[in-house]
């Protein structure tokens, strides 16, 4: 049933409430299982996000009933943060099952939230805390809550970002989306790039047990065969009690370790919020493809409660680590007055990293269209994921606070060790150079019989993509602007709003197996040290999107098809001349340090053993 309060009928309990950002979620009330929960952990410090204009924003998070804390619960009542309601007014709180164009649209409830009510405060950081005028209940399935409020100015710091988060890019997936009736006009997913939105349900849960810890999903672990492996668990109070300590169970193939104690740094609480724990282990001596997983088996010296209580990864151990590089998959749009951050960002990781760096510019909804790409297509732009395992800020990274820092998402990602080194060469099979043959040679480091564990994918990418109609003019907010103060936005600082003379580089033109690889492109068994060769040819004869085949690169993925993550990456220039291009990942680096697990360090801190040169090397 839809609910929509007027004037005119009884109004919804509602009252403003003082209150620092993040604080605990308390129990509010008699019933001792009604608990305020969120996405935003306790105690981390606030972001704020905005359009810089006066309009209507519309801002929910999706909540799903695979939550332990959610599964079962009744929804009670809704508070959120605006950062200043002098220039507010017709504010709303929804629920959906679908994502509604407008408050008034949702299809579950809508509150209005009556404006004389709205105390003109003077501090920042006030909590709208609306009562439901009736229960809603979880049943399957997901529900979008949010509110919405329209900005009548665009004068002050907080009229241009009104919308309060919680951290800086870390909010995952779901945790915000937002859309606006001017500049952006559809649902956008913004959790992962400025943290969750700052917006908390009254729940009760008469299910919740008293002690009880969910393990997240485990990481994918690549390391050399007997090496020592460390890895950040995540978890996640699923009970009513605080969580002060927990004992696990690892197991590594087929070794279990015996029972560990772990005592948490800080008590967490409140059902819904996480932490993290360190495991380590050995890496078996056998290399090969398997799985590990962790077991909370008590908490607080107790049964575990829970109704998952163990999860599980991959693991690959290697005779060797390889040359890795990766890929940026960056999501734009002439049309999107934030995306030039983003040319920006990939320009700068050009230049960086010019021998690691892959990038390619997925663009929407513009000429650079392409519409095999629409499988991987974003949630909201500007937004770019690493190796298909990371989102972040094409130019903040995993940071909110507009500077550059998304070459240190990029090193962390590039940090991570591979299995398998890749090379890709590419030639033009007929004079007319329409036909282009493109052939990758992966060399893994393992030895394995485990089928379709892997596959390639491979991407035609052109730089210096122009046009002279306004829908090649790239929209730039950031035209006179200081909104990102540091130097390399000049370029667009110091240029008008739509820039026109703008040539787009890294824009995919053609793929292949692009979300799960080409079949058949990696063979069983799986050798170590034994290259193996696959080959595809593109036809280009009919491509509208190619302007300069001397522009041309082609890509080649490995991914992982348990993950959909990438494993290695390799490009190469295409070029118009004759012959076959090559380049590939296998040449050693004989300066560079690594330890057991993959990660690079300047020279050894302590004893034990390194990776140099492809050689293992013990530091005594």
């Amino acid at each position: 049933m839809k609910h929509h309060q007027n004037d005119k009928v009884k109004r919804p309990a509602f009252r403003l409430v003082l209150a620092f950002l993040l604080t605990a979620c308390l129990p509010l009330g008699a019933d001792a299982q009604q608990r305020w929960w969120g996405y935003y952990a306790d105690g981390t410090d606030p972001s704020y996000m905005g359009t810089q204009s006066a309009e209507t924003y519309t801002c929910g998070a999706q909540f799903s009933s695979t939550r332990t804390v959610l599964r079962g619960a009744a929804v009670h009542a809704v508070r959120f943060f605006l950062r200043d309601k002098t220039n507010v007014s017709d504010v709303k709180v929804w629920l959906s099952t679908t994502q509604p164009a407008t408050a008034e649209a949702a299809n579950i409830m809508v509150v209005d939230v009556p404006q004389e009510q709205l105390a003109d405060l003077d501090h920042d950081q006030r909590m709208v805390e609306v009562t439901l005028p009736d229960t809603y209940s979880f049943g399957e399935g997901s529900v979008y809550v949010g509110y919405s409020f329209k900005m009548g100015s665009a004068k002050t710091g907080a009229d241009k970002q009104p919308v309060v988060c919680a951290g800086k890019g870390n909010g995952g997936s779901g945790s915000f989306w937002i859309r606006t009736t001017k500049t952006l006009l559809s649902w956008n997913d913004m959790g992962t790039r400025y943290g969750a939105l700052a917006l908390q349900l009254l729940v009760s849960n008469p299910s919740l047990k008293a002690n009880a810890v969910e393990v997240g999903t485990l990481e994918r672990m690549v390391g050399v065969a007997g090496s020592d492996m460390t890895t950040e668990v995540e978890l996640t109070s699923a009970g009513l009690s605080e969580v002060r300590s927990i004992d696990y169970k690892v197991v590594v193939g087929a070794q279990q370790y015996p029972e560990q104690h772990y005592d948490l740094p800080a008590a967490v609480w409140t059902p819904g919020s996480s932490t993290t724990m360190p495991v380590s282990f050995k890496m078996p001596v056998a290399t090969g493809l398997s799985s590990y997983s962790v077991e909370v088996t008590k908490v607080n010296g107790s049964a575990n409660e829970a109704a998952q209580t163990v999860s599980s990864g991959p693991y690959v151990a290697v005779d060797r680590l390889a040359r890795r590089r990766s890929v940026v998959e960056e999501y734009t749009g002439t049309w999107c007055v934030n995306c030039p951050r983003g040319i920006v960002g990939m320009s700068n990781l050009q230049q960086q990293f010019p021998d690691d760096f892959i990038g390619i510019a997925v663009h929407t909804n513009d000429p650079m269209a392409l519409s095999a790409y629409e499988p991987l297509q974003s949630s909201g732009v500007p937004r770019c994921q690493i190796d298909r395992a990371l989102w972040c800020d094409p130019y903040m990274g995993l940071q909110a606070d507009s500077h550059y820092h998304l070459d240190d998402a990029f090193r962390l990602m590039l940090n991570r060790p591979s299995e398998a080194d890749l090379q890709l060469e590419a030639v033009w099979t007929d004079e007319s150079q329409t036909q282009l043959q493109l052939t990758a040679r992966p060399t893994f480091h393992f030895d394995s019989t485990i089928s379709d564990s892997y596959a390639l994918s491979f991407i035609i990418t052109a730089d210096g993509l122009t046009g002279s109609t306004k829908e090649w003019w790239q929209a730039n907010a950031e035209s006179g602007s200081n909104a990102f103060p540091d130097s390399d936005m000049d370029r667009f600082r110091n240029a008008p709003d739509p820039v026109k003379d703008i040539a787009y580089n890294h824009v995919p033109v053609a793929v292949q197996g692009l979300v799960s690889g080409l079949s058949g492109s990696i063979v069983q068994p799986i050798v170590s040290g034994v290259s193996q060769a696959f080959s595809t040819t593109f036809d280009l004869s009919r491509n509208g999107l190619i302007q300069d085949k001397s522009q041309l690169a082609a890509v080649v993925l490995l991914l992982d098809k348990a993950t959909g993550q990438v494993v290695n990456a390799a490009k190469t220039h295409v070029g118009t001349g004759a012959g076959i291009r090559s380049v590939g990942s296998e040449a050693p680096q004989p300066d560079r340090w690594l330890t057991p697990d993959g990660r690079r360090v300047d020279s050894p801190q302590r004893p034990g053993i390194y990776i140099k040169g492809h050689k293992k090397i013990i530091v005594k």
